[in-house]
């Protein structure tokens, strides 16, 4: 693991970030007066979709990390377009006019960040009320106009002669978006990468290095599965303007790679997105340990089923007696299967409990709570991000997600250990029917990303860890 000297905030020589300034300290005559103000920072790229960008863009470029970063968002990676990030790359370019036409101007630049709400009293006050509920105010054209927060086209991202300096990347996206990603960014990958998988699904980093090894055969970087550490709410504004966020963040996330190696490398990057970092015994452990994405759809299918949509803001609403008990039955099987993987057994109170925010207050042991409990007092903000717009397709896509990208593995790893999971395969079932697709067959199968029966068995027998 990284050392790090928290008095005058260097970097030790084994980190990616020390390496990163080393090569900025050899390479300053070859990249010009222009990448001074660069020598002391590491660089990462942010890739996904929505305010979760925005949020970690906030968070890594903030005096909130231990380490100096430049932060760099990809837009344009991807054949589908995104509105959000074409929105979000137009105005950032409207702000760098801004800026260059206040320097030419004579007026100092900071006048632009006043204009643009940045630095009135009111941003202030709003953020300080923030950071006294445990929130971490998100105002975009702020992000915008750090001067160590780039939004690059991969046409730009390629022309800055500083790029090669870029080893550490965040993707907060689906894992079906890995191999689109990697067509597009494989050259820019090298040996020892550390790339953190945000929200990651069983399995997501052993199908990361399996869609590499496709591209970059032998290539060797550092893969890590991570929770989710925040959730991203928009926050209430006036009639015209400028969207906001509130990033509500965890009190800790579980993380885990493909070895053990690659967790030990890995988490100097993992450290600086959650205050508590807790490493999982292996890949399988960490997928087992993340309640919300096995919650999620369930919660989804209640909507769609009692055509209550809109109660997704505030999840606990649609807790009933029915999907109470269906939980309490996937929670066994899922026990079970954590029992035939030599893993701790599965609590879904006790995750609600351990990935609760700051801003909640103490409700006694984690044991003495109750699933309907937790559910009440924490799941409410889990789709807050698109409160007043659900709608029934929108709902449709969020369950496609969770159903094809989370629970289908974990029912295939349960046929393969022959562990019985009737309740989870049947809300893969009602997710299939809503939508009208067969998941079973369409969703993400652990053959698809080269992972055998064997090797599988193999994994459970070592309890999940790697070397």
């Amino acid at each position: 693991m990284p050392v790090l000297n928290f008095l005058d905030n260097t970097f030790a020589v084994d980190s990616p970030a020390g390496q990163d300034k080393s090569r900025l300290e050899n390479r300053t005559g070859e990249l010009g007066s222009g990448s001074v103000g660069m020598q002391v920072m590491s660089q990462i790229c942010l890739v996904g979709d929505g305010p979760v960008v925005l949020a970690l863009a906030e968070l890594l470029a903030s005096d909130r990390v231990s380490y100096k970063f430049t932060t760099r968002i990809l837009v344009d990676l991807f054949p589908a377009e995104s509105t959000f990030l074409d929105n979000l790359k137009k105005q950032y370019q409207a702000l760098q006019q801004q800026e260059e036409s206040s320097i030419k101007g004579g007026r100092h630049s900071r006048r632009a960040r006043a204009e643009a709400g940045a630095d009135t009293p009111a941003a202030f006050l709003s953020g300080l009320e923030a950071v006294l509920n445990g929130s971490i105010p998100v105002d975009p054209r702020r992000v915008l106009l750090r001067e160590n927060v780039l939004v690059q086209s991969l046409e730009e991202f390629e022309n800055d002669n500083s790029r090669e300096l870029t080893q550490s990347f965040v993707l907060a996206c689906s894992a079906t978006a890995y191999g689109a990603f990697l067509d597009r960014m494989h050259p820019h990958l090298s040996e020892g990468s550390t790339v953190i998988l945000l929200g990651a699904p069983l399995f997501a980093a052993y199908e990361f290095k399996y869609q590499l090894a496709k591209r970059c055969p032998g290539m060797q970087v550092n893969v890590l599965e991570m929770d989710e550490p925040f959730s991203v709410a928009a926050a209430q504004q006036p009639d015209g303007a400028v969207a906001r966020y509130l990033a509500a963040p965890c009190s800790r996330a579980n993380v885990a790679g493909a070895t053990l190696n690659e967790t030990r490398r890995s988490l100097w990057l993992a450290s600086q997105l959650c205050p508590e970092i807790i490493p999982a015994s292996g890949l399988i452990e960490r997928a087992l340990l993340d309640a919300q994405s096995v919650l999620r759809p369930v919660f989804l299918l209640s909507a769609l089923f009692g055509a209550r949509v809109d109660y997704l803001s505030d999840v606990s609403r649609l807790l009933n007696r029915a999907n109470l008990s269906l939980l309490v039955e996937i929670e066994q099987e899922l026990s079970a299967l954590a029992q035939a993987v030599h893993s701790q057994p599965v609590d879904f109170a006790r995750s609600l409990r351990e990935e609760v925010d700051v801003r909640s207050e103490a409700q006694g042991p984690v044991c003495d709570v109750t699933l309907a409990e937790a559910i009440v007092s924490i799941a409410g903000r889990w789709f807050a991000g698109h409160a007043g717009q659900w709608s029934y397709p929108l709902a449709q896509q969020y369950l496609a997600l969770y159903v094809g990208d989370y629970l289908v593995p974990l029912a295939q790893l349960g046929q393969l250990l022959g562990v019985k999971t009737e309740a989870l395969n049947s809300v893969i079932t009602l997710a299939g029917a809503v939508n009208g697709v067969n998941y079973q067959s369409t969703g993400r199968r652990l053959p698809g990303f080269g992972l055998s029966r064997q090797s599988v068995l193999d994994m459970t027998m070592s309890h999940g860890l790697g070397y």
